[in-house]
Parts: C-alpha cells; structure tokens; sequence
C-alpha cells in the first residue's frame, strides 16, 4: 500500500494508526523510514525491519550461508557469532542474487505464516536498491501473508524516482493499493481545528485558519496548539536541512515556539538529536552528549511529553516530524552546530569502528559541517567505494560529486583541492556506468578534468586528462576534433618518460589512425605499443600492462584484417581473448568483448559472433552496465540475420544502434550503420538498407571516420543493382570503393569490392575484365584462404577463369 500526499497531510499518522491496529490484533509489524541525510547506506530500511524482535529472531536462525550474506547489512551478527563465515568482498553484481535471496529467506520465515505488515515511511528520500530489493520480494514471494504500507511525498518525487517502476510491477501484478492524501478541506479543517482546541471555532477564525495552513493537517494542529499558548508569534525565517523544502513561516514559528518551552536538558537533547540528521538510539545520544545517561533521559522523557519525539523500533527515537527536526537545527547557532557536529562523527567512528564503510556517508556529511574537509572528502570517496562494491552507480557519482564540493571548498592549490582533478576523471568514469561512453554528463566531467589538469595538474594528470577528452570526442564520432588532444598526449608521454603512458598514447594513436583509414600508420603505433607491453617496467602501473597488451592485440587484428593478413589477425585476437578471459575481474571485458565481435564480423564468423553478443548481454546484466546491451543486441542481431532470422536479427541490430546513439556514442557510427544495412538487405528492406548506407557515408565523410567506406561503397553497389539501378551507377560504386580501398591499403575491402565489380562484369559480358580484376587481388593474398571472403572469391575465380583450350 502506497500512502501519497505532502509533507504534513498525515501520511505518517495514518501508518502509524495502522501499525498500532496491526499490533493490538495481535499481528507481526514493524516500521522504518528513509531520509533526506547524506550518505544514506543502501539497504538501510530493510537493515532496519531485521534488526527488529521477529526477524532478528528469524535471522538468527538462519544457516550460517544466508546469516553470512545477511552479515553485509547486519555487521553486528559476526560480533555475536565469531564463527560466522565474514561475507566475501561483492565484486560482481550477479552476487547481489545471493544476498536477495538470503533477506528472502528471512522474511519469509515470519511472514510465510503469519500476517505481517511492514511500514516504510518517506518512500521519497528511500535508496535505489532497496526499491531493487522490493521488487524482487515481491516477484518471488507473492505467497507471504505480508503487507508493506509505505508513505511518500509525491511532490518530491521526480519521473526517474525508483518508485514508479516498482509501483508500475506491482500495478501489473495486482499487489498495491495506492491511497492519495488530499489537502482538508475549510469545513474539514474547521473542524479538525475544533478538535485539537477542545471547542467550537468562529467561522471566520476556520476560514483564516484554512487560508494560513491550506489544508495541510499537521500545519493545522501546531498553529492551533500554539494559538493557544501564545498569540502573538514572533517572526522566524524559514528553516532548510538536507534539501528539504523551506518552511513556511507560520509553521516554523509554532515549532520554534515548542522547543523554546523546553528546559535547558531537552533543549540540548533536541539540538544533538537533530545534528544526527536520522534516527537515534539512546546510547548513541549519551555518547555524543558527554552528559549523565540521567540528564539525557529527563531531557528525553520531556521531550516525548511534549510530542516532540517518537519511538522508532524497540530501541531507536526520532522527531515526531521531519518539521521539527528542521527548527531544531536551524536554532542552534553556527559555532555550536560545529562542535555538535564534531561529537556526532566522534561517536560515530567509535561505534562503527570494525565498519567505517556502513557510515561514511554519514561521517562525510558531520565532518564537512564541523569544517574538518579533509576527513569529509575521505569518507565520501569511501561511501563512494562502497557503492561501488555493491554496483550503485547513482549512489557511486552522489558521494564523488560531493566529495568535489568539498575539494572545492580547500584553498587554492592546497593538496586538498589538487584532488579535485583526480575526483573529475572519477565521476566521469562513475557516470559512464550509467550514461555510456559518450553522453554529454560524462563529457562535463572529463572537460573539467581537462581545465583543471592543464592548469595545474603533474605531468601524468595532463596526459590523463588529454586522453580522457579525446576518448570522449572519439566516442561521440569527432574524430578531427580529437587529434590535436592526441598529438599533446604523445609530447607528454614522451616527455615523461614512463613507458606505460608511452604505450597508452601509442595504442590511441593507432586508434585514430585506424579509423582515420590511415592502416599502415595505425599497426604501426600498434606494434610499437605491444611491443612496450612485451617487456613492462617496473612502474606502479605494472598490473595494469596485461590490460593494455590484451586491449592493443584485439585493436589490432582488426588493422591486420583490413590490411590482408586474416590467419595473422585470427591469432592475435585469440591472443588478446586468452589473456583477458584469464583474469576474473569482468569490467575489462566488455570493450574487448566488444571490439572481438566486431573482428569476428569481418570474418563473418557467425556463431563466434552470437556467442560475443551473448556474453556482452548477460554481463551488462549483472554487472549494471547498460551501454553494452546495446552491443549485445547489436551483434545477437547481425549473426540472427545470419542464421536465416532476417527480420528479428535487424530489429535487434537498430535496437542496438539506436541504444548506442541515445548514449551519445557514435564511434563506431559508419560501422554499425553497415551492419544495420545488412540485416535490412537480409530481410528484403533493400531500399531502407540503401538510406543506412547512404547516411553512414555522409556522417563518416563529415567526421573523419572513413576506414569502412570503401565496404559502404561496396554495399551500395550491391543495394542498387538489386533495386534494378543502371549498370553505370552500380560499377561507379564498385570502382570507387574499389579504388578507396587501394588507397587506404585495405586488401580485404578490395577483395570485396573486386568480387562485386567481377560478378557485374561477368552478367554484362566483361568476363575476361572480370576476371583479371579479381585475379590481381585475389593473388596478392598469402594466407587466409579458409576464411570465408577468400574461399568465395576462390570459388569466383575458378568459375571466371579461361578455358585453357
């Protein structure tokens, strides 16, 4: 049940009411919320619902496998178990399968027998994976006698919040009720008012009191409670923490009010309470207080008389609203909030110091506001890797785009802000996770870290930074605009002397040359490159030699494809794939992956191709890594089309390439349009495969992007006479793509733009042309004649050849 409504309309009431109906029958039922603090860990409401009576018992006797997994959530249960197995380090995302299905099993211990509800307050400040979790709760156990009631502020809930694809799977499924809290209306806030003031209300009182509060019930109460303490409220501002909205002057007014009337102890208690910015336990409040557990229990104790405080769970409090959390932070001044601040990331690092990490959100947030920017950024970029261990890419990039704030906030080239430039190349590297290689979020992170770098980065940082902007242009198909980037990346790899850049600048190069149709030059760079490899240093980059050698071989077997050497090309790929398929981190894998199928398409290697497709699918799957399931689709298509599958294979080819495009990455733009245009042509769509090859022309002409022209010549060739176009205008084509290929060194797209011209030649009655045309390059070859282009044009040319007699 989703409970909907703005802040203040009683949303949080109404479950409470729920809870407290659930309870007095007798039910199972426990609650949590979320909140709008920094550095919120994952999965902390479901933390929260198992620390509670029955699923702690529940969790408790579990087997040791599920107690493990649920150990990462529940770090207390290796201190009450020592024998516990620790949980191994999540490297890869299929992982999280594991620990899903261990909180399953917890859960479904309680409430597989009995009813239970589960409440989970402010849905809008809840992390993404928890709403992952949910949803695979309830897709896995629609049996359960459960019941989750959750609240949220519907206002603060933009279209990509998590909520609404889990909302749209329970819509689906029938499992959600969802109930909409509207704003009272005056005769309803009349008497509402009436109620809390214990008598009838002039008429033009309610009508004023609608104007002031519109409707809002929490609004309602407090002004009438504190009407009737205090006429005359002074002015206050309005008061704002952890993004929440302003308050309105009026309410913060009634709630200074209430605090204002408490004794000085449960003033204090209210600010410290409010420092911790979520939930507390009374053992962490006496920590940070340095007072008595007597004082700060009285100042409690007056809190709760005053409605100020609520229980949450059997051990933890927090405010009644998150209103008066708000005004109680706003009337501590500025110097005390430091040293409140300080006390509270103090408790924090003595309470949590076996599991620093399930806090470094929140130690950043207290660190930064006690001004202690050093610490602060540390945490967030431990928060940081956290979430990157347990694949949260958005929560990932939240904590490195506050960690720049804070290296933002340092003195001017202290080594504080010198982070900064290393921060830059990590949120583009965290946000090309989510967004792909070329979307613009990513380029403004790699700009900076270009600004930054060449103002007042070392050596190796600029030469980071020159690769990072050029392999962003590249990615977005600017090919002449990445060269000058390139040109300085290999003066300061030069320079500095370190082999590893040297080898890096070298295999870019290759790059640009390679699709610059510049082949000679591109294996060039390459071979200098892999030769660096061969023999690496001893640098601190030495574990990430093999990387770069496996990385250059794969580039590489496709210029020696291109350049004619296919039995070359096959072993050097197979090379580059034994080596990475040696290492068990997967996030190196995918680009190679990638580039593999591409080899294994000019080799038209159909199952090789499938199977590439495949493996890039299922790990961008488990891996969190959208990009390459468009590579996956792309490359299961082609070999589809292949296999007699025609119109399904170009359906997930354009899927593919119009993924790749809404990623911002057109890289492999002349290319991937080529493969579109194959897979329509397969599925009889003749004419449209002509306006892919015909747009791929203009785009590579116009980028720079020009080593695959010479095969879109040749299809265009094929498309047109098959569209019953002049004989004139298919031979132009086959010439031009012809001569194009001679040109780029291109021995593989002449033979198949030779083949193309001798087969058009030989219906119009040029036999002998035909065949000396296809000779000469067929002959040039010395290897590779069991691959498929050269058994086909061997077969051609047996047919095409003279009869001796």
């Amino acid at each position: 049940m989703c409970i909907s409504g703005e802040a203040g309309i009683g949303k949080s009431r109404l479950a409470a009411e729920l809870l407290a109906d659930v309870q007095r029958q007798g039910c199972i039922a426990a609650q949590t919320r979320a909140y709008a603090l920094e550095g919120r860990l994952a999965y902390a409401p479901i933390a929260d619902w198992l620390r509670s009576g029955p699923f702690a018992a529940s969790v408790s006797v579990l087997n040791a496998v599920w107690r493990s997994e649920i150990a990462r959530l529940l770090p207390e249960l290796l201190i009450a178990d020592p024998t516990l197995p620790r949980p191994q380090p999540m490297t890869e995302h299929w992982q999280l399968k594991n620990m899903f299905e261990a909180l399953l099993h917890a859960f479904r211990a309680v409430a597989l027998s009995q009813p239970t509800l589960l409440v989970l307050d402010d849905l809008q400040w809840c992390d993404p994976e928890t709403f992952d979790w949910l949803q695979y709760l309830f897709s896995e156990a629609p049996q359960l006698q459960l019941l989750i009631a959750g609240t949220v502020r519907d206002t603060e809930v933009d279209a990509d919040h998590p909520l609404h694809k889990l909302q749209r799977m329970l819509l689906r499924s029938d499992q959600i009720t969802q109930l909409s809290l509207k704003p009272l209306s005056q005769a309803e806030t009349g008497s509402l008012a009436a109620e809390v003031a214990r008598r009838p209300l002039d008429g033009s009182v309610a009508t004023s009191l609608f104007d002031d509060c519109a409707g809002n019930p929490l609004f309602v109460i407090e002004t009438v409670r504190f009407q009737q303490g205090q006429e005359h409220p002074e002015p206050a501002i309005a008061a704002q923490r952890n993004g929440s909205n302003p308050l309105p002057p009026k309410v913060y007014a009634v709630i200074q009010a209430r605090l204002a009337r408490l004794l000085p102890e449960a003033r204090a208690v209210a600010e410290l309470a409010a420092v911790f910015g979520r939930a507390f336990t009374l053992e962490l409040l006496i920590q940070a207080s340095g007072r008595s557990e007597d004082e700060v229990v009285q100042g409690m104790d007056e809190l709760y008389r005053h409605r100020l405080l609520r229980s949450q769970g059997a051990v933890q409090h927090d405010f009644s609203h998150d209103r008066v959390r708000d005004v109680a932070y706003a009337e501590i001044s500025p110097l005390r909030r430091v040293l409140l601040h300080q006390a509270v990331a103090r408790t924090l690092e003595a309470a949590h110091a076996e599991d620093l990490e399930s806090v470094a959100g929140e130690l950043a947030g207290h660190c930064l506001q006690a001004g202690a920017l050093e610490q602060a950024l540390a945490y967030y970029r431990r928060a940081a890797a956290v979430a990157q261990h347990l694949y949260a890419h958005s929560e990932v990039i939240r904590n490195l785009e506050r960690a720049i704030a804070v290296a933002q906030m340092a003195p001017e080239n202290s080594k504080l802000a010198m982070t900064e430039i290393d921060l830059w190349r990590e949120l583009g590297d965290a946000r090309v996770w989510i967004h792909g290689y070329g979307n613009e979020a990513v380029g403004v992170a790699w700009s900076k870290l270009y600004e930054l770098a060449m103002q007042k980065g070392t050596l190796s940082q600029r030469f980071e930074a020159t690769s990072y902007i050029s392999s962003f242009m590249r990615n977005r198909g600017e090919w002449r605009k990445s060269f000058d980037y390139l040109q300085s990346g290999l003066s300061l790899a030069e320079t500095s002397g370190d082999r590893y850049l040297l080898a890096k600048a070298l295999s870019q190069h290759g790059t640009w040359h390679f699709h610059s149709g510049e082949l000679q030059q591109s294996l060039e760079h390459f071979r200098r490159a892999v030769a660096l490899a061969a023999t690496p240093a001893e640098t601190p980059t030495k574990e990430e030699w093999p990387i770069l050698r496996d990385w250059l071989l794969i580039r590489m077997s496709l210029c020696l494809w291109l350049l004619g050497y296919p039995d070359q090309a096959v072993r050097t790929v197979e090379s580059g794939l034994e080596g990475v398929n040696a290492r068990s981190d997967f996030t190196d894998h995918f680009g190679t992956f990638d580039f593999s199928a591409q080899f294994f398409t000019y080799m038209r290697d159909v199952d090789r191709v499938y199977r590439l497709g495949e493996s890039l699918a299922d790990a961008s799957n488990k891996y969190a890594f959208p990009f390459f399931q468009c590579s996956g689709k792309f490359y299961r298509g082609w070999a589809l089309a292949h296999m007699g599958d025609a119109k399904e294979g170009a359906m997930l080819v354009r899927e593919g390439v119009n993924g790749y495009r809404r990623h911002g990455s057109r890289m492999l733009e002349p290319y991937s349009r080529a493969i579109l245009a194959e897979a329509l042509a397969l599925a009889g769509e003749h004419a449209e495969a002509m306006q892919e090859v015909d747009a791929a022309l203009a785009f590579a002409d116009e980028k720079g992007n020009v080593y695959w022209n010479a095969q879109l010549l040749k299809l265009k060739g094929d498309y047109l006479q098959t569209l019953g176009a002049p004989d004139c205008a298919v031979e132009e084509c086959y010439q031009r793509a012809l001569t194009l290929a001679q040109s780029q060194h291109a021995r593989s797209l002449e033979l198949r733009a030779a083949m193309g011209l001798a087969r058009l030649w030989q219906k119009v009655g040029r036999r002998t042309e035909a065949y000396h045309v296809l000779a000469e390059c067929y002959n040039w070859f010395t290897e590779g004649f069991e691959t498929a282009d050269l058994g086909d044009a061997g077969a051609q040319l047996a047919a095409l050849r003279p009869n001796e007699g």
